[in-house]
């Protein structure tokens, strides 16, 4: 009978094993997927905020030697209100941008949507 019940214990000891293991290659499959979203989330952020400094800078030397050369163009009487319209110009196109930035932040993707969906198809095989 101890034999028996030895055999017994040992096939639960080998049952629990297995479910360890099991689950830890789980996590690290997790971890992984997590791991690499992480990595390629970064890259994405740093090079568009790259692009952005860099392209925003042009711009805006662009804009301020365009501006000058506008002002300048026009007569004297009519500078005012040449200063006053590329003003209201600059003010627009800034709201439409931020606007337009908004948009491209709200409507993103959420982040991690991989790890999250092998998370949720893990719980509905593991938890019925």
């Amino acid at each position: 009978m101890s034999e028996e019940r030895d055999a017994h214990d040992a096939h639960h000891r080998g049952l629990a094993q297995r479910l360890a293991s099991s689950l830890v290659g789980l996590a690290h499959n997790h971890l992984s997927l997590l791991g690499l979203e992480l990595e390629e989330e970064r890259e994405r952020l740093v090079l568009v905020a790259a692009l952005v400094l860099v392209g925003a800078g042009v711009v805006w030397l662009g804009l301020g030697v365009l501006s000058v050369a506008v002002v300048w163009w026009v007569s004297e009487q009519w500078r005012w209100l040449a200063l006053l319209i590329v003003a209201a110009v600059y003010l627009l196109g800034g709201l439409v941008c931020l606007r337009y930035a908004w948009q491209t932040v709200t409507s993103a993707p959420k982040p991690f949507a991989a790890t999250l969906e092998q998370l949720r198809k893990d719980r509905e095989q593991f938890l019925p």
